[in-house]
């Protein structure tokens, strides 16, 4: 009988260090594969954001700006009941649908992606107070501060725009 336990005993120690082995190849490989994954979600979110940011940036440079808000004053000054038609913004779509894994981007880029899309939704705000009953009712006087707010935000926009694919860029994770 005990010439049979030691090549047993050395069967079932040879199985169990096969065994541990594969949990660790089988761990790894899992690790590896997860990594890839999450890699691969990264540059996925960062090409989406990259896109929306570039359907949403507005090239306005500054010389455009104020000549638009001159525009509006002389308007103003023919006609103090003038209202301009201000058009809605395009809502962000790729944002919302990752706001709650934000986390998993670059810690590089999060914050001006956050901060664009802040500026974003009060653009959004300020657009929505523009199109609306009381801002046509107001004087002329506080109709152009509205706007000239309106004017500055749409330029701080694109300088947040900007900054936020120069971020984008400079992570190396998309090309």
């Amino acid at each position: 009988m005990e010439a049979w336990i030691g090549p047993a005993l050395l069967a079932a120690v040879i199985a169990g260090l096969v065994n541990v082995a594969g949990w660790y190849v089988t761990y790894a490989r899992e690790r590896r594969l997860e990594s890839e994954r999450r890699r691969e979600k990264v540059r996925d979110y960062l090409t989406a954001l990259r896109a929306e940011i570039r359907a949403h940036n507005f090239r306005w440079t500054k010389a455009e700006a104020d000549e638009d808000l001159v525009a509006m004053e002389r308007k103003l000054q023919a006609d103090p009941r003038f209202t301009a038609f201000v058009p809605k913004e395009a809502e962000s779509i790729i944002f919302p649908t990752i706001a709650r894994e934000l986390h998993i981007l670059p810690g590089d880029v999060i914050d001006p992606v956050v901060r664009y899309q802040r500026q974003l939704a009060s653009l959004a705000f300020i657009v929505e107070d523009l199109r609306s009953t009381g801002y046509a009712e107001l004087a002329a006087d506080r109709k152009l501060a509205m706007y000239a707010d309106y004017i500055h935000l749409r330029v701080e926009a694109g300088h947040l725009a900007e900054s936020t694919l120069d971020a984008i860029k400079a992570s190396r994770v998309v090309e």
